[in-house]
Order: C-alpha cells, then structure tokens, then sequence
C-alpha cells in the first residue's frame, strides 16, 4: 500500500523516520564533549602507577638487608650526620 509515495509495506516510511531523527542526534553531537574524572578513580589511578612501579622494581637483595641490619644493631647508624642525611632520603621519595 502506499500513500504519499511511500512505501509502508516496505518499511520505508519508518527507514525515513529513523534517518531524519538519527540527523538530529549527529547535530546535537556537534557539540564537544567532556570527561570529569572523580577523586576516588584519580586515586585508583595513583594507586594503580604505585603498584605498576613496585613490580617494575628489583627484588630484594638479601645480603644487602642483612648488611643493613648488622650495621643498624651495632649502632653505626646512629650519628646525628646520617639521621639528617636520612631525612633527607626520606622527604624527597615522599614529595
């Protein structure tokens, strides 16, 4: 049946429908679009680089842990120039 030219029984009538309303999404689309991250998933990402840079980085040497711990019990570290100089360590790994 058609009526107006158009082919009902083909669906064509609804094919033109469908066109015309997917032209106007495409111009609404024109508009440009925006992410916002949330502060939980910049955490997640931080955590995420965190974890990734420990499996990147060497195992422990165990010869070197031990060293550390005999100089440490034996008081070798604790001269006021060391502290200092460990602070300092320490502050900028975590800046």
């Amino acid at each position: 049946m058609k009526l107006d030219g158009v082919d009902r029984s083909r669906g064509t009538y609804r094919e033109k429908v469908r066109g015309s309303r997917s032209n106007k999404r495409s111009k609404k689309s024109a508009h440009k679009d925006r992410v916002e991250i949330s502060g939980s998933a910049r955490k997640a990402q931080r955590l995420n680089r965190a974890v990734e840079a420990v499996r990147k980085a060497p195992d422990v040497r165990v010869k070197e842990v031990n060293t550390a711990k005999r100089k440490l019990r034996a008081g070798e570290y604790d001269k006021p120039e060391i502290t200092k100089k460990t602070a300092q360590r320490l502050e900028r790994l975590l800046d």
